[in-house]
């Protein structure tokens, strides 16, 4: 019975990417601009949408109120932190997201043409692009979305930092705001697609700043930042 169940669940969620694929993409291409459909769909009808089928519920804290440019570095343990971040986002946010992505029919087209930041993991001057490309949409006022693990962590402890979102920050002048993600990993651990109703909490956090002074190092700058979420674990 639970792995019927499982397959409704698992269709459902397949119906609505799409459905929100297909939506968003005629949007962009009536209105010739991705500003709506980055608000409506991934905000109001995919997340939501998501969560409602799996049983979750979200709580946020500390949103910023600041609507300015910022660099929204969260943890990863779950492929519902993704909707999480969308649903908590105080503004229209877009991902730096893996290349492999950009590939996957309606949804990768829809990231596309929305002006998702894609990032070939394998090639590190063409990921370098990639950040370089981010920093001059953030210079317009775009704020992003970036997992700095890199991946998704298996056992839902939070792993090292990588350093390309705070070198990002550093050349750009554009601050850093942690985010905690939490209970995501509990009701859908990475590579299962079995969900426990449950609920997710968002916490942000005060922006952080490139300083000489108080860091000695983008990694430096990337320890600080984790070492901010981690501590506020409960």
């Amino acid at each position: 019975m639970w792995k019927v169940f499982q397959a409704i669940q698992l269709i459902l969620i397949l119906l609505l990417t799409l459905l929100s694929g297909c939506l968003g993409i005629l949007m962009m291409l009536v209105m010739r601009s991705p500003k709506w459909a980055m608000k409506l769909i991934p905000n109001y009808l995919w997340s939501p949408g998501i969560f409602w089928v799996l049983g979750a519920r979200l709580q946020v804290q500390d949103v910023p109120k600041d609507r300015s440019s910022f660099i929204y570095a969260a943890n990863h343990a779950s492929p519902l932190d993704i909707p999480a971040m969308f649903m908590a986002m105080p503004v229209n946010a877009y991902f730096i997201a893996k290349m492999e992505l950009k590939k996957i029919p309606i949804m990768g087209w829809f990231m596309s043409l929305a002006g998702m930041v894609f990032i070939d993991r394998g090639k590190r001057e063409k990921a370098m692009e990639s950040m370089q490309k981010a920093g001059r949409e953030m210079q317009k006022g775009k704020s992003v979305i970036v997992f700095p693990e890199g991946t998704r962590s298996k056992d839902g402890e939070i792993k090292l930092f990588k350093r390309g979102a705070f070198i990002l920050s550093k050349e750009s002048g554009i601050p850093v705001i942690p985010a905690l993600i939490q209970g995501a990993h509990a009701v859908m651990p990475p590579g299962s697609l079995k969900a426990h109703p449950g609920t997710i909490k968002v916490r942000f956090f005060e922006a952080m700043h490139w300083d000489e002074e108080r860091h000695a190092s983008p990694e430096d700058f990337a320890n600080q930042c984790q070492a901010i979420i981690r501590t506020n674990i409960v």
